[in-house]
């Protein structure tokens, strides 16, 4: 077996390894648990209308769910909620929006350290600043998420 071959053969036991002792999952030098993993799929069942992201995000990854870029995926989505041009579009959409928002609030109260940053740095930080278009969605967050926001800036 050559060196490249031997690093390749340590490389997968060291992160089944990592999978088994933690519960955790590698990709590069990041460890993603799979309670994370499952927070993005459950988020996808739970919202039918997030399910079309999810499968595009998934066909653009290599059929992996990477939380951190679904998050962002999931921003630009709740985004577009807002962000539409009638005002009976608005309205429509905004039982699904505050649903959402109240889901990932629930989330953040709820989790671990992973799950708060996964929502504070990827959904969060992604939400448009003040004056921007959808910037609406920051007084729509609850308490928990709003206080986060006001540390991010």
């Amino acid at each position: 077996m050559t060196a490249m071959k031997q690093s390749f053969a340590a490389w997968g036991r060291l992160i089944r390894l990592n999978r088994r002792v933690t519960g955790a999952r590698t990709i590069g030098v990041a460890s993603i648990s799979i309670r994370t993993e499952n927070f993005v799929a459950e988020m996808a069942n739970h919202f039918p209308s997030l399910g079309p992201v999810l499968t595009v995000h998934k066909e653009d990854n290599f059929r992996t769910i990477l939380p951190h870029v679904f998050l962002g995926d999931v921003t630009r989505w709740v985004v577009g909620l807002v962000a539409v041009a009638t005002a009976a579009e608005i309205l429509r959409n905004r039982k699904q929006l505050t649903s959402v928002l109240s889901y990932l609030e629930d989330a953040y109260n709820a989790g671990d350290e992973e799950l708060q940053e996964l929502i504070s740095v990827s959904f969060l930080e992604n939400l448009p600043r003040p004056g921007e278009r959808g910037s609406e969605v920051r007084q729509m967050v609850g308490s928990a998420l709003s206080a986060q926001l006001k540390v991010i800036g």
